[in-house]
């Protein structure tokens, strides 16, 4: 069903509502483009797993999908389009208060208090957090480190391994006991899924397995999650489309276009 053009801006739908704005305020609406919560919000997130960060006077908070303040706007915008909480994940949403990260359930009590540099959304319970001395650990919903502080950077688990870096250029990917399944070994890595993640050489993103085996080679500028059969890539190759190769190779200018699971261009841009 088409929704007709009469808002000043919007988002994309999620869990069957999108946000959009009307006379200068957000509210959101469904699919078939009627008002379910009305226009009341100086800016407004998407909704996950029925709840939705809003803004009011400049502060966060969360209502539920009748539109009712769950969690009332008590957090700043950190900076950019950083907010000063997370999207509830397994339970808890990480916060920032006085500088620190930490965590809260959906009443607003504070279950991990605000203590860490940065931190990651809980993931097979556990969270990716920076202490003082710029490590990363994995702590428990109890705030219990599970894995100790001993990496450089670290990323949420997905499929039941994390990526992490021992060195600013050595990323490889570790188990929930801490175990690294594939040794740090790739200039960067993102999570893993459906059974792949990207990783980087060079100017070049490709993707492996969970073994770690390369099964499709970093020849590509970008380089995003496979949705079903596809993957949206950015071509990395002088002669591409609009490309221009600067400094050591790498391009400013490029093409977005489609691979298949074999890494074969299957649409190119016109």
């Amino acid at each position: 069903m088409a929704i007709p053009l009469q808002f000043e801006d919007g988002q994309n739908f999620s869990e069957g509502f999108a946000a959009v704005k009307i006379g200068g305020r957000w509210g959101y609406i469904d699919k078939s483009g009627a008002v379910v919560i009305a226009p009341q919000f100086d800016d407004t997130r998407n909704f996950s797993n029925g709840l939705a960060e809003v803004q009011i006077d400049g502060l966060w908070g969360y209502i539920d999908r009748a539109g009712g303040v769950v969690i009332k706007p008590r957090y700043k915008t950190i900076v950019g389009f950083e907010l000063g909480l997370g999207t509830f994940q397994e339970g808890l949403a990480k916060i920032w208060v006085n500088l620190r990260w930490g965590y809260i359930d959906k009443t607003d009590k504070v279950i991990i208090a605000p203590q860490f540099i940065s931190a990651q959304v809980f993931s097979g319970g556990l969270a990716a957090v920076e202490i003082d001395n710029g490590k990363w650990e994995y702590v428990n919903i109890t705030g219990t480190v599970v894995i100790p502080p001993q990496f450089v950077n670290a990323r949420s688990f997905a499929e039941g391994l994390a990526a992490v870096a021992v060195s600013d250029d050595k990323w490889g990917y570790i188990d929930q006991s801490g175990k690294f399944v594939i040794e740090p070994q790739f200039q960067d890595a993102d999570s893993f899924s459906n059974g792949r993640a990207v990783i980087t050489a060079g100017c070049g993103h490709g993707y492996i397995d969970r073994t770690g085996k390369v099964i499709i080679s970093p020849r590509f500028l970008a380089a995003f999650d496979f949705s079903g059969s596809t993957a949206t890539v950015a071509l990395l190759d002088e002669h591409a489309w609009g490309a221009k190769v600067i400094g050591k190779g790498c391009h400013t200018e490029y093409a977005f276009t489609y691979i298949n699971e074999s890494g074969e261009i299957i649409w190119q841009p016109q």
